[in-house]
């Protein structure tokens, strides 16, 4: 027999472990499927019935926008919903669902006419990587720009070239840690955009994902050497 609340509170947690996005309001859950050609975020709810998954959950979306697959009161029609069986479950739903609009984007229209429409420049799979490429020299001239300012503040604060170094090298590791950041999220919406494929997405996700935990762990080295300077300067006796 099937128990649903225990698979019910395992769907929910897959949920939130892995779909960042969507959160739960009641029996309701809502989260990011895709994008529409404007760039807004499409958004849908998944209602998970008493006795999910023998009943199936109701899918409707959320954003405001027409599709071949969404009716007048906005419900969801997916194939995999006409033909439910218990062993689907909330995370097939959710994945079949984002399939559908990346695949049929050019299909998504939007019915909020009252707002401007904004400008999405396309850009090819193989390009990518010289625009990240492109940002990371930009970062890297500008840190140049500035070590000259940097370093005259830091003797004029008396502070050692040892330790110049050490701020230096944290404002630099700082700027490369934001610009990957800013490079992850350019690669979620690429993918979402469908501009790049699933297998260049997931190379290049796990590629600048390691280099910001590397960069993550140098930053926290740096701190804690600053600490340990601190520490030892504040035992040094005051010299008259």
């Amino acid at each position: 027999m099937i128990d649903s609340d225990i698979i019910i509170a395992e769907e929910y947690r897959w949920v939130f472990d892995n779909e960042p996005t969507f959160h739960l309001n009641g029996n309701v859950l809502k989260g990011k499927v895709g994008r529409t050609p404007d760039g807004d975020s499409i958004v849908i709810s998944i209602t998970v019935p008493e006795f999910y998954p023998i009943i199936k959950p109701e899918i409707k979306v959320v954003t405001k926008i027409s599709h071949p697959d969404i009716d007048e009161n906005m419900n969801l029609s997916l194939q995999m919903m006409d033909e439910w069986e218990p062993s689907y479950r909330l995370r097939d739903i959710i994945a079949n669902a984002r399939r559908l609009f990346i695949k049929s984007k050019r299909s998504i229209r939007s019915i909020k006419p009252s707002l401007p429409k904004r400008s999405i420049q396309v850009e090819a799979s193989s390009r990518l990587e010289d625009e990240i490429l492109r940002l990371q020299k930009q970062i890297t001239e500008l840190n140049k720009q500035i070590t000259d300012v940097k370093t005259d503040k830091l003797k004029q604060a008396g502070i050692q070239q040892s330790a110049a170094f050490k701020v230096s090298a944290f404002s630099d590791l700082t700027a490369q840690l934001n610009a990957l950041e800013d490079l992850i999220e350019l690669l979620e919406i690429k993918f979402e955009d469908a501009d790049i494929d699933q297998t260049d997405f997931f190379r290049l996700y796990r590629k600048y994902i390691k280099e910001k935990y590397v960069c993550t762990q140098k930053l926290s080295k740096i701190e804690v050497d600053k600490n340990d300077v601190s520490k030892k300067n504040a035992k040094r006796p005051i010299r008259h």
